[in-house]
């Protein structure tokens, strides 16, 4: 971008002076224009630097603070005067001039009489052509990238996209026409693109006159904008460009243009029966799985189009990883790796993988998730998370799936691995059976609920440690745990056996029946429980 701090370092225009406006030296530059006629509006527009020499006003400073006035209205970059310098002092230049060009930002530069309207027009002409020489050299470039990404490689979309992301200098991703996110030069994380793909809902096509709209949206303070892929009435999906918004630049929107009628070409070269079909049973297994294949009739219909028979399919599994404050290329790398793992083993099983930033979800043709050959698996890919020190945990549903069913499995397997995490079940791999009993607690019951009675249970001991600063709630959930060994809660609570027979003796006293009595124990054990479960 071609600056009035640019320009001041341009020859002739670096022999003048900066006398007032120093606020916007950051104007863009890009035009240029002679005013010597004050009340000459139709010449103005955004972003012109003027010259003058403000001859038919020299004496009169209200006409020149009114041609200032003007120049601020239309937002132009800067103004030059000529012939405005006589011996050394500024005879022709008022205070209320200079002040008001301060206030507006209007940076007003004096040139010396050596200095002519020509030099001075034709060395901002050179820039501004420059500008658009380097603009169509990337028109250029960008054509012959495309031509070589056509010719030579199989990248097809995603090289194109890559260019426009190198070009652009902002991350791009890239929806399909079931807005699932193919392409990303950098996934966001899970909670904003959710919030990202249910964002982009409402400026989804509705209809043809809707198809070649574009958006812009702002989510936690970024802006994205929102590209339909469109051509011959035929969508394709969005992309959508992270720090950017409307109104695009006329080199940027240049280039999303000539990318979008390539990446149409690229997407229809592309999709070759054999691997369109694939493509599209891989996404209707996606949807499936995410719950975004309409009712039981329409994914019934759709699987008999695809000729997918589901005879084959009894589980579902789920591999999740968990790092705090970890990026996407950590997540991407080890379950790029684990994925690669699962397949190694049992890769005539698979019928379906998918990544979903720390998961990976498959379909398994497996008559017994409890079969050796599956625990073979789940050891190999626990022994690669021991040796790179990530934890994960394997959930998987235990009875056939049906067609119908692909959806709501997923969502009990997500929910295995939540709730094994809330209550620190040590084990890797869980399946939904394991944790089905409780996890009809976390959903039929209301949390406020919950923290109330809860609340209640252990009033007691909480207000004892509140007032003594002790440990008795830790130490009351792992004798419950424990079954009363002293021994296991002195390990699990770093006290010795002692101060454990002590802190026993103390919750006790603190409730008119003893809690760890055969006829109380459970409604506590339940107590600490739902504690964990809700965190309450």
């Amino acid at each position: 971008m071609f600056t009035v701090q640019n320009a001041l370092f341009q020859h002739p225009i670096s022999l003048g002076e900066l006398v007032a406006g120093h606020k916007g030296l950051s104007n863009p530059i890009e035009s240029i224009t002679v005013l010597e006629i004050p009340d000459a509006e139709d010449f103005l527009e955004e972003n012109l630097i003027a010259l003058t020499s403000f001859y038919a006003i020299a004496g009169d400073t209200d006409k020149q603070l009114r041609v200032v006035r003007l120049l601020a209205k239309y937002n132009v970059a800067a103004l030059i005067l000529f012939n405005v310098v006589r011996s050394g002092s500024r005879s022709n230049l008022s205070n209320e001039l200079l002040n008001l060009c301060d206030e507006l930002g209007l940076p007003l530069i004096v040139m010396p009489d050596s200095v002519s309207y020509s030099s001075v027009i034709e060395v901002v002409v050179d820039r501004l052509l420059d500008r658009e020489v380097t603009k169509l050299q990337n028109t250029i470039a960008l054509y012959e990238t495309y031509i070589n990404q056509l010719q030579t490689s199989d990248d097809g979309y995603t090289g194109l996209l890559d260019v426009l992301s190198r070009l652009l200098e902002k991350e791009i991703s890239f929806y399909n026409h079931n807005h699932v996110c193919i392409y990303g030069t950098d996934i966001l994380d899970i909670k904003d693109n959710s919030m990202l793909t249910e964002s982009i809902k409402e400026y989804l096509p509705q209809d043809l006159s809707d198809m070649y709209r574009v958006n812009s949206i702002v989510l936690n303070g970024i802006s994205y904008l929102i590209i339909p892929i469109v051509q011959n009435y035929a969508y394709y999906g969005l992309i959508i460009i992270k720090n950017m918004q409307q109104p695009v630049s006329d080199v940027n929107q240049l280039l999303i243009d000539q990318t979008i009628k390539a990446l149409c070409v690229s997407l229809l070269s592309f999709d070759r029966m054999d691997e369109y079909n694939y493509r599209m049973k891989k996404r209707f297994l996606q949807d499936l799985v995410l719950g975004l294949s309409g009712d039981n009739a329409q994914v019934i219909s759709q699987a008999e189009k695809l000729n997918l028979k589901f005879d084959n399919v009894t589980n579902l599994v789920i591999i999740q990883l968990f790092a705090t404050g970890k990026e996407y290329n950590f997540f991407h790398k080890h379950i790029d790796c684990i994925q690669d793992i699962l397949k190694a083993i049992r890769y005539q099983d698979i019928i379906f993988t998918m990544k979903k930033y720390n998961q990976i979800i498959a379909l398994y043709s497996l008559s017994d998730v409890r079969s050796q050959s599956f625990l073979d698996a789940v050891n190999k890919v626990n022994e690669y998370s021991r040796k790179n020190n990530i934890i994960l945990k394997i959930a998987a549903n235990d009875w056939p799936v049906e067609l119908s069913e692909v959806h709501d499995c997923y969502l009990q397997t997500v929910n295995s691995i939540e709730i094994a995490q809330k209550l620190s079940i040590s084990s890797a791999f869980i399946s939904y059976s394991d944790v089905k009993i409780i996890d009809l607690f976390y959903k039929h019951l209301n949390r406020t609920d919950v923290k109330e009675a809860v609340g209640k249970l252990l009033a007691p001991v909480r207000e004892y440690d509140l007032e003594h600063s002790s440990d008795l709630e830790k130490t009351f959930a792992s004798l419950l745990s424990h079954n009363l060994s002293t021994s296991k809660v002195a390990d699990d609570v770093f006290i010795h056996r002692n101060t454990v027979l002590q802190r026993k003796k103390n919750i006790e006293n603190l409730y008119c029946c003893d809690p760890f009595s055969d006829k109380e124990r459970p409604k506590y054990i339940l107590a600490f429980l739902l504690r964990d479960l809700y965190e309450v």
